[in-house]
C-alpha cells in the first residue's frame, strides 16, 4: 500500500499486503465472508485501511467499480468511519467536479454562483469567451458573458427599460414581478419621471430570443457597442441620481434649519440658514435658465410638434412655482422679523410656521420636478443628452455653498426688486444688469426712448 501525495494510496500486490499468514481467518470487509486463499493464487487477497477484501468485493462505496490499482479514502462527518472511493466519488464528495464537464477538479479553479469550473469551462456558453471573476453572468445554471446575458437573459428595468447587469429592486404588482435600477427607483420615486432610451439620446435596446440552434448570428449591437452604451446610461443615471438627491437633501437641511431659528427665535441663525437655501435654490433657477436657453434656440426646425406641446403645457403649469417658492421665503423672513416684537398665541404661531416650512419643500421638489421632466424632453427633441447635463452641471454647483453664505451674497444693501424704469414691484420675468432690474417693457433706450430687445 503506497500513500501518494495527491492524497489517493495505490495497491502493489507484491507487497506484505498479499502474504497469507497461517491460521489467521481473514474477513472480507465489503461481504462478511471468510477471505480463503486461492492455493494457485489465481484471485489476491486485498488489505486497506488495516481490513481484508476479496478482489472481487473491493470496489468504490458508492458506484460500485474496482479500486484497483488506486483508491481514496473518505471520512464520513456523521460516523467518521473511513469508507473507500474511486477518484469520481471521492471528488464529488468534496464537491470538486466540474459544472460543465462533470470531471475532477486538478489544479486551478473557478467558484461562481455556487458550483466550480475548471479553466476550460469557466468561459460563456454560447461565444466560449473566458469569463472574467468579474464578469461572468449565471442563468438557467449556465454561464455567459456580458454582452449575452444582457442581450439575452437579463431582466428589465421598468424605469428605463435597460437591462440589468448589477443590483436591482423587485417589487410585485398584480402577478408580474416589476425589476428597478435602485437609482431608477429613487427618480421614480422622489420626481415621478424615468429615465427611458429616447429622454437620454440613446439608442433603445430591445430583448432579443436566444435560440441554440441557430447560434448567435444577429451582432446588432455589437459587444463593443453594447458596452458603450450601457457606459454612457449608467453614467448618466448616476449623474442625475445623485445630484439631484443632494441637492434636494441640502436644500432640505436647510429648511429644517430655518424652522429650528424660527421655534428657537434666534434671527441671526435663522436669516444665515434662509441665505443658504437661497444660494442653492439660485443654482436651480440657473439649471431651469438652460433649459429656457435650449428650448428657444437648440430645437431642430423639424422636432415632434407632441413634444413641444407637452414642453409648453409644463412651462405654462409650473411658471408659478417660482413665484410661490419666493413667496414662501419672504413670509419666513417676515414671522423671524415680527418673533421679537409680537407676542402671538403659540398654536398659532407653530401652525403659521409649518405651512410656511412645508410649502418651502413642496414647491421647491416641483421645481426640481419640473426641470428634470422638461431636460427629459429637451434631450428628446435634440436627440441628445447636452440639455440634461447643462442642467445638472448648474444644479451642482450649489454643493459649493456649504456655510457662512453672506460671503457668496455681493447684492447691494440698497437693492430692490422695483424696476428701474417705473419703480413698480417686479414680479415677472426681468432683465437684470448688476444690482438693476427692468421689467422687459420698461427696457428701453434713455435717449429715444425705443423698445430694446434683449
Amino acid at each position: 500500500m503506497i500513500q501518494n501525495s495527491a492524497g489517493y494510496r495505490s495497491l502493489n500486490t507484491a507487497s506484505p499486503m498479499t502474504v497469507q499468514v497461517k491460521n489467521q481467518k481473514k474477513i472480507c470487509a465489503r461481504c462478511n465472508k471468510l477471505v480463503i486463499p486461492d492455493s494457485q493464487r489465481t484471485k489476491t487477497t486485498l488489505k486497506a485501511l488495516g481490513k481484508y477484501y476479496h478482489e472481487s468485493c473491493f470496489t468504490c462505496q458508492d458506484c460500485q467499480k474496482p479500486l484497483k490499482p488506486k483508491y481514496f479514502p473518505y471520512q464520513v462527518d456523521k460516523t467518521s468511519e473511513s469508507i473507500l472511493l474511486c477518484q469520481y466519488d471521492y471528488f464529488r464528495r468534496h464537491n470538486l467536479l466540474c459544472h460543465v464537464c462533470d470531471t475532477p477538479l486538478r489544479g486551478l479553479y473557478y467558484t461562481a454562483f455556487g458550483y466550480r469550473y475548471d479553466e476550460e469551462h469557466f468561459s460563456c456558453t454560447i461565444c466560449a469567451t473566458p469569463c472574467g471573476v468579474k464578469k461572468c453572468f449565471m442563468y438557467g445554471n449556465q454561464l455567459y458573458c456580458k454582452y449575452h446575458f444582457l442581450k439575452y437573459f437579463s431582466k428589465r428595468c421598468k424605469g428605463c427599460e435597460f437591462p440589468i447587469s448589477d443590483q436591482y429592486i423587485e417589487f410585485p404588482k398584480g402577478e408580474e414581478i416589476h425589476c428597478w435600477h435602485p437609482e431608477c427607483y429613487g427618480i421614480h420615486k422622489y420626481w415621478h419621471v424615468n429615465l427611458a432610451a429616447e429622454t437620454v439620446g440613446l439608442q433603445y435596446l430591445p430583448k432579443l430570443e436566444y435560440n441554440p440552434n441557430s447560434g448567435d448570428k444577429d451582432i446588432n449591437p455589437t459587444a463593443y457597442e453594447l458596452d458603450k452604451q450601457m457606459q454612457a446610461f449608467n453614467f448618466i443615471l448616476s449623474k442625475t441620481w445623485s445630484v439631484l438627491y443632494r441637492f434636494e437633501e441640502e436644500a432640505a437641511s436647510c429648511i429644517s434649519d430655518m424652522f429650528q431659528y424660527l421655534t428657537s427665535n434666534d434671527q441671526l441663525k435663522g436669516i444665515e440658514s434662509t441665505g443658504l437655501l437661497v444660494l442653492k435654490i439660485d443654482c436651480l433657477f440657473r439649471g431651469l435658465d438652460t433649459l429656457n436657453l435650449s428650448t428657444n434656440k437648440s430645437m431642430p426646425v423639424n422636432s415632434d410638434q407632441e413634444c413641444i406641446e407637452n414642453n409648453a403645457m409644463a412651462a405654462s403649469k409650473y411658471s408659478k412655482f417660482p413665484k410661490n417658492l419666493s413667496t414662501k421665503i419672504m413670509i419666513y423672513l417676515q414671522l423671524l422679523r415680527k418673533l421679537g416684537t409680537e407676542n402671538k398665541n403659540e398654536t398659532i404661531t407653530i401652525s403659521s410656521f409649518m405651512s410656511v416650512i412645508t410649502g418651502l419643500a413642496h414647491f421647491l421638489k416641483l421645481l426640481t420636478r419640473f426641470g428634470l421632466y422638461t431636460a427629459l424632453e429637451n434631450n428628446k427633441l435634440t436627440h441628445s443628452v447636452n440639455p440634461l447635463l447643462r442642467f445638472l452641471r448648474e444644479v451642482e454647483k450649489n454643493e459649493l455653498f456649504e456655510n457662512n453664505p453672506f460671503q457668496y451674497i455681493k447684492t447691494p444693501v440698497n437693492a430692490t426688486d422695483s424696476c428701474a424704469g417705473c419703480n413698480k414691484y417686479i414680479q415677472e420675468e426681468c432683465i437684470q444688469f448688476y444690482e438693476h432690474r427692468w421689467h422687459i417693457a420698461c427696457f428701453t433706450c434713455s435717449s429715444c426712448h425705443k423698445n430694446i430687445n434683449p
